[in-house]
């Protein structure tokens, strides 16, 4: 394997080399290990909101942006949030006998 991989090795270093070539080797090169570290490489199915799937890689963009949408506006029950009386002045430091009771609980 290393024997293979140093071979490949040193015919592209003379590929790069070369008068006629080279130039345009070392952009497709380049290119390449762009592509491969790119995050995302392949399309991921979506369906619509009927169940189907949704081949067109601009129709799944918008039908990802119109879901995320209606979940971020949409309103969820939860418990009320509690008032608490407002604090003056400064903010005391949290004391390590705080620390030690509130990871105990």
């Amino acid at each position: 394997m290393a024997a293979t991989k140093a071979a490949h090795d040193d015919n592209i270093s003379k590929q790069l080399h070369a008068k006629d070539g080279g130039e345009h080797l070392i952009y497709r090169l380049a290119r390449s290990r762009q592509q491969q570290s790119e995050d995302v490489e392949e399309f991921q199915e979506v369906n619509d909101e009927h169940g189907q799937l949704i081949i067109v890689r601009r129709k799944a963009t918008k039908r990802w942006c119109d879901y995320f949408e209606k979940i971020s506006t949409e309103e969820f029950s939860h418990s009320p949030i509690p008032h608490l009386s407002l604090t003056y002045g400064p903010i005391q430091p949290i004391t390590m006998d705080e620390t030690v009771a509130a990871l105990k609980a």
